[in-house]
């Protein structure tokens, strides 16, 4: 199956917003904060972690910047458009101890661009950041194991697709108990097998985890067109029979 990965990798153009010429940099206005800087697409870092995503839970966005180092920072300004260079208008507002932003309020197959302003206590603001962009696409639907199942083998997981042209990397979690961190991911495979999406835990023996009981584990898949262009599905959970 590696080798269907490295083929298809050869056909997808890895591009963010390439095509936004107007970055905004560390260009300051007299008085007021810095741009924010954005957290843009990174192929050496997985989205979960960095840069513009899809929602798991919801149909929407992620999207999130580093904090300003500002003492006297008020808030931050979210603002998006459909075009790179153009037509940005606030779309809400988080304050200054928040890095991130949840759009719900989006349609599937439409490029949003976003920038972000950041405002002082007497409401200096700063020129707009560089823009982060994402397109969200239909999520995959979860069919093996329904949700919440007990299982007393490994898991077969069974999905259907949505009819794009990309590839799918399944992921799975087990639960730590911690609260800071609830769960952790211990496989994931990569596939774009178009005419049967079927994959049984640890079948490449990369798992860094054996499935136990007593333990809760979920999983999704997630599928890319390309960079900043896909979706991930909700979650489904399931556990080992003792």
């Amino acid at each position: 199956m590696r080798f269907y990965w490295w083929t298809w990798l050869i056909f997808i153009v890895l591009a963010g917003c390439s095509e936004n010429g107007a970055e905004q940099g560390d260009e300051q206005i007299a008085g007021a904060p810095l741009p924010p800087k954005m957290h843009l697409h990174r192929d050496d870092v997985p989205d979960d972690l960095w840069g513009p995503d899809a929602l798991t839970d919801a149909d929407g966005i992620y999207i999130e910047w580093e904090a300003n180092a500002e003492a006297d920072l008020a808030d931050y300004h979210i603002h998006r458009s459909i075009n790179p260079d153009s037509g940005y208008e606030r779309i809400d507002s988080v304050s200054d101890t928040v890095t991130f932003y949840e759009d719900l309020n989006v349609k599937p197959e439409t490029k949003y661009y976003y920038r972000v302003t950041a405002t002082d206590r007497v409401g200096n603001e700063s020129r707009m950041s560089e823009a982060a962009c994402y397109t969200l696409l239909r999520k995959s639907v979860l069919t093996h194991p329904p949700n919440q199942a007990i299982l007393n083998s490994l898991p077969t997981f069974r999905w259907f697709g949505i009819g794009e042209t990309g590839f799918y990397t399944l992921r799975v979690f087990v639960s730590t108990g911690d609260t800071e961190n609830p769960f952790r991911e211990i496989w994931h495979y990569e596939t774009i097998d178009f005419d049967q999406f079927e994959v049984t835990y640890n079948q490449d023996g990369t798992a860094t985890e054996s499935l136990l009981p007593g333990r809760e584990y979920r999983w999704r898949v997630d599928f890319e067109e390309r960079a900043t262009v896909g979706s991930e599905s909700t979650w489904h959970s399931f556990q080992m029979q003792p």
